[in-house]
């Protein structure tokens, strides 16, 4: 069945793209450098606003693209006014993980932020490396991340303990960080 084109999401549009020309998800991630895992949480609706860089390799593999609604539907709820854009990208794809400085927030299979990291002093995608031999960064216990790009060191200290603080025990992997935070490791802004 297609949907009317300005009420579907990019996941929806994606899965009738596959159905139209007949493509299979594992086909489109071989395509499009792109993880099955990763073409999975788009077609699923877990990850809905995937990144830029995910968006144009799928789109490229199956040359085409979403109408204009669609992409607008994207970047107005991505932004953040001020900020930047929060994307998604899946934290177990290297190729996905963001080479970027900033924020990132991993989530478990149920959607539930289970970790809050910055990255200042390197890229997210170099702190994921670090991660990924620890017992916690598994699926089902990290299955998607979220992230926002932020150079300035001081602001991205300050964003890490304000959402530390108030995801609370919701935070599961490192609600004690707070704790850690102390005044004298976060400058004044003068």
């Amino acid at each position: 069945m297609v949907r009317k084109k300005k009420e579907q999401t990019y996941g929806e549009w994606l899965t009738d793209q596959l159905e139209a020309k007949g493509i299979t998800q594992l086909a489109l991630a071989d395509e499009s450098g792109v993880s099955p895992q990763g073409i999975y949480l788009i077609v699923s609706g877990k990850t809905q606003n995937p990144r830029q860089a995910t968006r144009d390799s799928i789109e490229k593999a199956l040359k085409a693209k979403p109408e204009k609604e669609i992409v607008e539907t994207i970047e107005s709820e991505t932004n953040i006014v001020g900020m930047g854009n929060l994307e998604e990208f899946n934290p177990h794809d290297t190729g996905d993980a963001p080479e970027t400085k900033g924020i990132y927030v991993l989530y478990d299979t149920f959607d539930r932020p289970v970790y809050v990291g910055k990255a200042v002093k390197q890229t997210i995608r170099k702190r994921l490396e670090q991660h990924k031999d620890r017992f916690w960064f598994r699926d089902p216990i990290v299955t998607k991340a979220r992230y926002i790009e932020i150079n300035d060191i001081n602001m991205c200290s300050k964003i890490e303990m304000l959402l530390i603080r108030f995801l609370g025990s919701h935070n599961v992997l490192n609600k004690r960080g707070a704790e850690a935070f102390k005044r004298s490791d976060i400058q004044e802004d003068t």
